[in-house]
């Protein structure tokens, strides 16, 4: 697999090249580092020449370009591919994914909560926002990604991108005794205030039918949700069939931000039913709400086009 990683130089940007360079295999992957220095345009009234700008933006660029390429072990240095950008990150990155071309994007962020809806204007949301191959968005506290065995939560929801993500979760190379789980949300049978009004007129013969048969529907949709959700777990690696699928009920954004903090998620993957993977009419979309505010890395994969 060609994967694409974003760098900056900050702390950030390192640890999502550390946590990609743990799930890739250099017998099978490749890597491209992506860079675009800063803009930097001195005041006519400093004296500083354009060339010296240049010199600067030069030597910057290798500084950090070769700190990733230290980061990086041994098989995948000698074959790394370094791409200088000329654009914005936000527009660059996926123009040199689609360019190179890249099959999976990697890009940091920050992992505190307090700043998650900064996010929602971050390089990170940009490049999601546009991208037409997976993205891999990671979250790392104190700018170190996960140490050992991860925990990894599959969000499925018979939508979107999920049957593309089998297909990538069988490309990386998971670490040893890594625990996976996978998870569905079905809808509540029915809203409170429905509920509610059920309670006050339970006495009624035809509400009480009304509410029998509403209760043997949501039974039939949880059966049925399970069924699916079994099925999907066949698709995926081994690891991710150990442990018992969970069905949760209620707003799926919410039920699944329990699950990753209930279950100390290191990374949640995420299908997306979008040719980009976060429509910019659906601010409250599961999708979008994840990535603004799960404390882990997140990976979003876009649903691709049925040949």
């Amino acid at each position: 697999m060609k994967v694409l990683i974003g760098i900056d130089g900050s702390k950030g940007g390192f640890a999502a090249l550390r946590m990609a360079t743990r799930l890739l295999s250099p017998a099978t992957d490749r890597v491209a580092l992506y860079y675009s220095p800063p803009d930097i345009r001195p005041l006519a009234a400093s004296g500083i020449s354009p060339e010296i700008v240049e010199r600067a933006n030069a030597a910057l660029t290798k500084a950090v370009l070769d700190e990733g390429c230290s980061l990086l072990p041994d098989p995948l240095r000698e074959s790394v591919h370094t791409i200088v950008g000329t654009k914005n990150p936000r527009q660059g990155i996926n123009l040199a994914a689609n360019a190179w071309p890249a099959e999976l994007i990697v890009v940091g962020a920050s992992a505190k909560r307090k700043f998650a809806r900064l996010f929602l204007g971050s390089v990170a949301r940009s490049v999601v926002h546009a991208a037409t191959v997976p993205v891999l968005v990671v979250r790392s506290a104190e700018g170190e990604p996960p140490d050992g065995p991860m925990r990894v939560l599959v969000a499925f929801d018979g939508l979107g991108g999920i049957r593309q993500s089998a297909a990538v979760l069988k490309r990386l190379t998971w670490p040893e005794k890594t625990n996976g789980r996978v998870m569905t949300v079905v809808a509540p049978s029915l809203s409170p205030e429905v509920s509610e009004w059920l309670d006050r007129h339970a006495r009624d013969a035809d509400i009480g039918a009304l509410a029998r048969t509403w209760a043997r529907e949501h039974e039939v949709d949880q059966l049925r949700s399970r069924d699916e959700l079994v099925q999907f777990c066949r698709q995926l690696p081994p690891l991710f069939q150990e442990s018992e699928p969970l069905l949760a009920e209620g707003q799926p954004a919410e039920r699944i931000l329990d699950t990753i903090d209930s279950e100390k998620t290191d990374l949640v993957v995420l299908g997306s039913n979008s040719k980009r993977a976060i429509d910019p009419l659906l601010l409250g979309s599961t999708s979008d709400r994840i990535l603004s505010h799960a404390h882990c890395s997140v990976l979003i994969v876009p649903e691709q086009p049925q040949p």
